[in-house]
């Protein structure tokens, strides 16, 4: 078999290994899946990341769950990395056994909800079951496109933007065809950077993912009246929070919709939105196959920065990206206008970030709190 691990964040160079799996049913209610690294058969695609005999033991329970137990087990070059990142990764949260039994217990989630025998919505929204099922498929593969277009796998494609004096960590890409769904000639770009916060990660994730909350780093709400509110699609015990959002510009002309999924747990938190049209809107209410539904990600993706002294994470590793369409660009080429508006947009949202963290660090009054 072969892997290629991430972070969400292009900063961090992936992971990758070929390796042996092994399975066996080792007695009526106990499993074991053993991996290992081939490296001495076969060329390791990469040299720093080599996986000794790692795996999980599953057991079952009487009330039809199951018990993990996983022990990661590798060795690793830490040389290279990002000075940012060099905390995170060397405790293992990264790339360890946490972060797997994390992603596990999140798929289980979004597989109850997905199955679940009624899913209702909040703020007295009425949309058919079939809708409910439509928005959760479709905020998944926005999900899982999010975290492929801002990884740092060979397969993207990053430049800097060296334009600018200070934007070491700005990344832009050009994606051509994204999902393999025709863009009629059009390109789209992803721009992104990553940045330390003084504020824990439960904070940062509720304050962005929260729709009273836009207005402040959002460019395009600048523009907006408070006019705001989210339609949530929930199951119970969900891990996942799939909203449509609905802003209204000044004196309600124009209706901009936002689809946004956002989730948290012990490894790593993701708000991530995308724009519909009505076209689309309309398809998601009735049903539509979500797969012909057009979503470009943009987002965030919060990670613990570590622990202070008193064992409290009280700082976060934000990284944002957006990801729009580019009339301008070609496949090979990005104008220095739209590099100009693009390093504007990402700075500015940095700047409007910072000051709503220290601004609520000061006055103690967070989201939740």
């Amino acid at each position: 078999m072969s892997a290629e691990l991430h972070l969400p964040t292009p900063l961090v160079r992936t992971r990758e290994c070929y390796f042996a799996r092994y399975s066996k049913q080792v007695s009526d209610e106990r499993w074991v899946v053993v991996d290992m690294s081939l490296e001495k058969f076969f060329p390791s695609p990469s040299n720093n990341f080599h996986k000794r005999p790692s795996g999980c033991l599953i057991a079952g329970i009487p009330n039809g769950t199951s018990k993990v137990i996983w022990v990661e087990h590798v060795e690793a070059d830490h040389s290279q990395l990002h000075d940012l990142f060099k905390p995170l990764v060397a405790s293992g949260l990264a790339f360890g056994a946490t972060r797997w039994l994390a992603s596990l217990v999140r798929h289980s989630k979004w597989s109850e909800t997905l199955n679940a025998p009624v899913l209702f919505a909040e703020k007295g929204v009425r949309i058919p079951q079939s809708g409910r099922t439509t928005l959760l498929k479709l905020t998944d593969r926005m999900m899982r496109t999010f975290c492929r277009n801002v990884s740092a796998t060979a397969s993207n494609q990053w430049m800097q933007m060296t334009s600018f004096p200070g934007c070491e960590d700005v990344r832009v890409m050009i994606k051509n065809n994204p999902e393999g769904i025709p863009m009629f000639g059009r390109t789209s770009l992803v721009f992104t950077t990553s940045l330390r916060l003084e504020v824990s990660p439960n904070r940062l994730f509720t304050f962005l993912r929260h729709e009273d909350s836009r207005k402040k780093w959002d460019m395009l709400s600048q523009n907006l009246t408070t006019e705001q509110f989210a339609y949530i699609i929930k199951g119970e015990n969900a891990g996942n929070r799939a909203s449509l959002l609905r802003a209204i510009t000044p004196r309600g002309r124009t209706d901009i919709f936002y689809v946004q999924e956002s989730y948290t747990d012990s490894s790593c938190s993701y708000v991530i939105y995308a724009p519909l049209d009505e076209w689309a809107l309309q398809g998601i209410a009735n049903g539509i196959n979500p797969d012909i539904v057009i979503v470009l990600p943009s987002g965030f993706s919060i990670l613990p920065a570590g622990q202070d002294h008193e064992g409290k994470d009280n700082a976060s590793l934000l990284t944002i990206a957006f990801n729009l369409i580019d009339n301008e660009a070609t496949e090979s080429c990005i104008p220095p206008q739209s590099v100009e508006t693009y390093y504007g947009i990402i700075t500015d949202t940095v700047t409007s970030i910072k000051d709503a963290v220290q601004y609520n660090n000061r006055l103690n009054n967070w989201i939740g709190d």
